[in-house]
């Protein structure tokens, strides 16, 4: 079975990243993704989800150094739950286990410098390619 994400949305905020004794990283932000829907009325409404997304080590890096709150992104990964029991109760957390991110062209916020100009035209693979290799976002008409 396959489990993989793609996801193109807008960062909610800076990313918050915890550092460990080893030096890894470990990262996590928010993606706004918007689209319009429909109403009872046949009006267009916008809608947001907003997923969680966690990254390790290089990709974390990276997107504490060139993407900021506002900027638009692709990841693609796969989504996980955590489960764990505090005091007798059962807890859950999803999220969307980041493996790639890509930068996209035009994306950034008018507040943000210019410090990732030369990496918006190419993907960052910091660890595999998706399942059958190739670019995950290649198949989105609007790239």
């Amino acid at each position: 079975m396959l489990n993989q994400v793609t996801l193109v949305g807008r960062t909610c905020g800076d990313i918050e990243i915890k550092t460990f004794e080893s030096r890894n990283k470990v990262g996590e932000l928010t993606l706004a993704i918007s689209e319009k829907r429909k109403d009872r009325e046949g009006n267009y409404v916008d809608h947001s989800e907003f997923i969680r997304c966690r990254m390790w080590g290089k990709t974390a890096e990276l997107v504490e150094s060139y993407v900021s709150k506002g900027s638009m992104v692709g990841f693609v990964g796969k989504f996980v739950t955590d489960q764990w029991e505090k005091d007798g109760v059962k807890h859950f957390k999803s999220y969307v286990a980041v493996r790639e991110l890509k930068f996209i062209p035009g994306g950034r916020p008018e507040n943000q410098n210019n410090n990732n100009a030369g990496f918006q035209n190419k993907p960052l693979d910091t660890n595999a390619q998706p399942q059958g290799g190739g670019d995950a976002f290649s198949d989105i008409p609007f790239l």
